[in-house]
């Protein structure tokens, strides 16, 4: 997991997967977006992950 803050800093992030997926059938890629609040130097969950993003990228 990448870890960015919010702070119009300009970062350059590759995605690349752990492993090489296998398997015949569909091959679905999500990509996973959870805002957190840093406190006291601990991240919490924004709201309980109700405004977390999940978008699908691809179906191969």
């Amino acid at each position: 997991m990448t870890n960015l803050p919010i702070d119009n800093t300009i970062v350059m992030v590759t995605f690349t997967p752990s492993a090489v997926p296998i398997g015949a059938d569909a091959q679905c890629y999500f990509l996973r977006v959870p805002f957190h609040q840093e406190v006291n130097g601990i991240q919490y969950p924004l709201n309980k992950g109700a405004y977390n993003a999940l978008q699908l990228l691809k179906v191969l």
